[in-house]
């Protein structure tokens, strides 16, 4: 039995290419390729998704010649839609032409049409999540004459004492704070941060307390404290 001639189609940007017999439908090829062009209509020219366009010319990279006139000239149906709705110029409607020759055929964005791809398969997995640096949310006691402390070590007491599991020192006087955040602290006590048992820096914006950390700037919320402990770093 005598096969019929083969023409080579390949799709650009997918870059998918295949042999499909002569006189095949475009859209029907795409689709015995691999390649995805969108189409809801059936095939029936109304909702001209499918639209693509020829590359005309010689591909030595894909060794075609690939030419308009590779694919059957627009019927009755294609040119009535033609009339109806605005088609760009040299594009085609791919449900409506057959292959002719071997073509290199150009799909627009907006005739791609991808499917959802599930790449492994989904697993439970325990993580360990244990950050350097974490969110404290502590209340400091108010200052006392009978028993005077400063501002630094009240928070540093708070921390000790409310979140033992989050910091690694166990007396207040390790940690320590620049001079110029013992100026600003009094001022904002309600929002100051810690970092490797070292208070860098503070100060205000519009929206809340910021400090820097070892070169990084993290946002505090009202009353609430970063602690970076620096031993969970060795």
């Amino acid at each position: 039995m005598k096969q019929g001639k083969k023409c080579k189609i390949i799709f650009t940007p997918s870059g998918r290419q295949g042999l499909v017999d002569e006189s095949v439908n475009l859209l029907q090829a795409a689709r015995q390729i691999g390649v995805d062009i969108d189409s809801v209509c059936g095939g029936r020219a109304m909702c001209g998704r499918c639209q693509i366009e020829v590359g005309e010319g010689k591909f030595a990279k894909h060794g075609v010649l690939s030419f308009a006139t590779n694919l059957t000239k627009p019927n009755a149906t294609e040119t009535k839609y033609l009339e109806k709705r605005n088609l760009k110029k040299g594009r085609r409607l791919a449900c409506q032409c057959d292959v002719l020759g071997d073509l290199v055929i150009d799909v627009p964005a907006a005739s791609q049409m991808h499917q959802q791809l599930i790449r492994k398969e989904a697993d439970n997995r325990l993580v360990d999540i244990n950050p350097p640096t974490r969110l404290c949310f502590v209340e400091v006691r108010k200052p006392d004459m009978h028993e005077p402390s400063g501002d630094l070590r009240r928070v540093a007491e708070a921390l000790i004492e409310q979140w033992p599991s989050r910091v690694s020192v166990s007396n207040s006087s390790e940690i320590s704070a620049d001079l110029q955040v013992l100026v600003e602290l009094q001022s904002n006590f309600e929002k100051i941060k810690l970092a490797g048992h070292s208070c860098f820096a503070q100060w205000q914006s519009y929206c809340g307390s910021y400090a820097r950390i070892k070169d990084a700037d993290i946002r505090c919320c009202y009353r609430y404290w970063f602690y970076h402990d620096v031993s969970a770093d060795l």
